[in-house]
């Protein structure tokens, strides 16, 4: 039978003067805490966030269709054609004709 050789190093490597070392020691994971209680909603929780987003939620918004977004298009290009066709104020020009063309239609 062959003895078996208690060193550190078992075959060798290249790039470490042919010595193979056993892997270090890894750091157990840190434990992750228990989440906290929830409190039980209240009776009159639904209507109180019916209220709040009513509150901040915007006027009814005009519905946008692929004729609405056609017509901002062509605005724009037009504020694009005013400025001579200087590049670099594209997101200028579709704002401000979003706002015209939007200001015009009805709110639902």
């Amino acid at each position: 039978m062959a003895k078996i050789s208690k060193s550190k190093t078992t075959t060798p490597a290249k790039g470490n003067g042919g010595k193979v070392t056993q892997p270090k020691a890894v750091a157990a994971p840190k434990t992750i805490a228990a989440p906290k209680a929830v409190a039980a909603p209240k009776k009159d929780a639904p209507k109180a966030a019916a209220k709040a987003a009513a509150a901040t939620a915007p006027a009814a918004a005009p519905v946008e269709t692929r004729e609405t977004r056609d017509a901002i298009a062509r605005r724009a290009f037009e504020y694009f054609q005013a400025r001579g066709c200087q590049p670099g104020h594209e997101l200028e020009d579709w704002l401000m004709a979003e706002r015209e063309i939007l200001a015009r239609q009805p709110r639902q």
